[in-house]
């Protein structure tokens, strides 16, 4: 034992250091409160609080390095994947413009969408405040001066606000041969029926949706196709030509110009493939496409290659060289026959 006054040592019990006078007592209670303190030090408690926050750190640590090699390799696959691809409509987009307002109903150009599992579409907001349940159609749809196939069969109640979907084919092969690549102005005629009787409420007449590459010059012509054609009708400002069996997309394939002034519907049902029958369907081997005042289209009628391969002939169906059905031209607005006759194409070798 040592004193801590003079730190000699002293005897086991002794009360009092023989060398300094110090008391014994009071040398333990100055110890006494750093014994308490080095018992706090190493308390269990505190021994496993330290051990969490240790790991705690360690954990926060790697969970940050592990997001910051997510956010790298997300880095990395986007310019591999879709840094250089292409822009949906080569960067065209639509922003919110009022094309129609009528007796309460007010009709909104609000967005063109790109959507890989739906079509194209170009998206309105309807609201409708005439006074009647209406269905929304569309008669005629053309981009850039060429008159494209659109769907748009929409009810909205009175009193409602909705958003409603045209949908059109802006990607296929046939378009783009057209000039459709980089839409620049839609043009679209509108119908609104009463919901219940299918009666004409209002009509729109020609309305306009313009893209932000509406400056865009553009020249959509029938050039890509006249490789090869055959005119089957030239009348009243309507001209419908054959280009021949085409290979993309696969089937008949036609062209129209209208010079007139009204909207017509062309629609063309094939009979015989090289000689042979088909089946009627009201799928295959007919296509219907309503072509606007000044614009070009195009419209093929799709094989249905399973028949064709089935068929027991001696003549080769392959290569398609020659082909007849009917093609008929109506006024698209009340669908009254302007023109039908049958026709036969050829291949000229």
């Amino acid at each position: 034992m040592f004193c801590t006054n003079c730190g000699k040592q002293i005897k086991e019990g002794a009360s009092i250091c023989p060398h300094c006078g110090k008391s014994v007592s009071q040398m333990v209670r100055a110890v006494a409160p750093d014994d308490s303190t080095d018992s706090e030090q190493i308390s269990p408690s505190k021994v496993i609080k330290q051990t969490l926050g240790f790991y705690a750190k360690l954990l926060a640590l790697v969970v940050g390095a592990a997001l910051t090699i997510c956010f790298v390799i997300g880095v990395i696959v986007w310019f591999v994947e879709y840094k250089d691809r292409p822009k949906p409509y080569n960067g065209a987009k639509v922003k919110t413009q009022t094309i129609w307002e009528e007796s309460g109903l007010s009709v909104k150009a609000t967005k063109l969408t790109n959507d890989r599992v739906l079509r194209d579409a170009l998206i309105f907001e309807v609201k409708n405040n005439s006074g009647r349940n209406l269905t929304i159609q569309c008669i005629s749809f053309a981009v850039n001066g060429i008159s494209v196939p659109a769907n748009l069969d929409d009810t909205i109640a009175n009193g409602e606000k909705k958003d409603i979907r045209l949908e059109m084919d802006l990607g296929s092969s046939y378009m783009k041969k057209l000039g459709v690549e980089t839409p620049g102005v839609f043009t679209i005629e509108l119908s609104a029926l009463e919901a219940s009787s299918g009666e004409e409420v209002f009509r729109s007449g020609f309305l306009t949706v313009n893209t932000t590459k509406a400056s865009l010059e553009q020249h959509p012509s029938l050039n890509g196709y006249y490789n090869r054609h055959y005119g089957l009708y030239d009348q009243n400002g309507v001209r419908v030509q054959s280009f021949g069996y085409l290979l993309d997309p696969i089937g008949p394939g036609f062209g129209i110009e209208n010079s007139s002034e009204r909207s017509v519907k062309v629609t063309i049902r094939i009979k015989t493939i090289s000689g042979q029958e088909i089946r009627e369907d009201d799928h295959y081997y007919i296509g219907s496409s309503v072509i606007q005042p000044g614009t070009i289209g195009a419209l093929y009628t799709p094989a249905y290659f399973e028949e064709l391969q089935r068929m027991d002939v001696e003549t080769p169906i392959f290569p398609v060289t020659k082909f007849s059905g009917l093609c008929t031209v109506m006024d698209a607005h009340d669908d009254s026959v302007i023109w039908e006759e049958p026709f036969t194409y050829t291949e000229k070798g």
